[in-house]
């Protein structure tokens, strides 16, 4: 690999380095280019971020350059070992597309899956090895040399992409803090009120994560799903929505109870939005 320590940068998987990536060079609408059949979570992620996917055709020597669309803004491969086919792009191909990419003024992303397994002979360059003119970002992780549950990965990027890739890593660190703090605080209202005012009717389940948080419902006037909807219809009508626990169960006896959201609401209307749940019971 031809890297420089700020050119590397760390991510939580190669997926992840997939989508640094498309958000700093994609404009929403524009066209990439993808092996057919290829690797569908990254299509899916793709999509999500509003780009055009357009499948090309795999043979024996890998991704058929002449049939990449003219308009790709970038080509996205495995070719040290094609997913799911298996074959490894040709040396004549790797310099074929990186003539290709620079012609049509595209990127290109090399995924480099499975590199590190090779049962015979010895593995051709890195496309980005080859690249002169900064076109490629080779991206990878260490989920299989390592472990599965280390979700570490890494871009290499050309110097140019350096900077907006690693500021888009750093806000969206920063976001993801920020996101934190906000459903922390709302974790612990709710939390609060499972305990205190609402203790009487309802029994928190342990939860040390997520958005929601869900209890039973007590007592001797609690014990089926037409009591839990009784609940949830008075709730409502003091624009309080909560989901029935009931609905969840499939095979076993369903348990009455509530899961209540947080993470639409602000912080500044929780209280009074606990205080209406808990009036709501108080009218049943």
């Amino acid at each position: 690999m031809a890297a420089e320590a700020d050119t590397v940068v760390v991510t939580s998987g190669a997926q992840h380095a997939v989508d640094l990536v498309a958000r700093v060079v994609l404009e929403p609408g524009e066209t990439v280019a993808v092996e057919d059949p290829g690797y569908l979570p990254v299509v899916r992620l793709l999509r999500s971020l509003g780009a055009r996917v357009a499948g090309v055709p795999v043979d024996e020597q890998g991704l058929i350059v002449d049939q990449l669309p003219p308009a790709a803004r970038i080509v996205y491969l495995t070719p040290s070992h094609q997913y799911p086919l298996g074959a490894v792009l040709s040396m004549s191909r790797r310099r074929e597309l990186l003539s290709w990419a620079a012609q049509h003024d595209a990127a290109i992303i090399e995924d480099d899956y499975d590199s590190e397994f090779r049962h015979v002979d010895r593995p051709l360059e890195p496309i980005q090895r080859l690249d002169d003119s900064g076109r490629v970002i080779y991206v990878g992780s260490f989920s299989k040399v390592l472990s599965a549950e280390l979700r570490l990965g890494f871009a290499v990027v050309p110097p140019s992409l350096a900077g907006p890739v690693t500021a888009l890593r750093q806000l969206i660190d920063w976001h993801l803090r920020r996101a934190g703090r906000i459903y922390s605080q709302r974790y612990q209202l709710v939390r609060a009120a499972l305990a205190g005012p609402l203790s009487p009717w309802l029994t928190a389940l342990p939860a040390q994560a997520g958005l929601h948080l869900t209890a039973r419902l007590r007592g001797p006037c609690f014990k089926d799903q037409h009591d839990e909807d009784q609940v949830r219809a008075a709730a409502a009508a003091r624009g309080i929505a909560t989901t029935g626990l009931s609905q969840y169960f499939h095979a076993r006896p369903a348990q009455p109870g509530l899961v209540i959201g947080f993470g639409a609401i602000e912080v500044a209307g929780l209280p009074a939005a606990l205080e209406g749940l808990r009036n709501s019971f108080g009218s049943l």
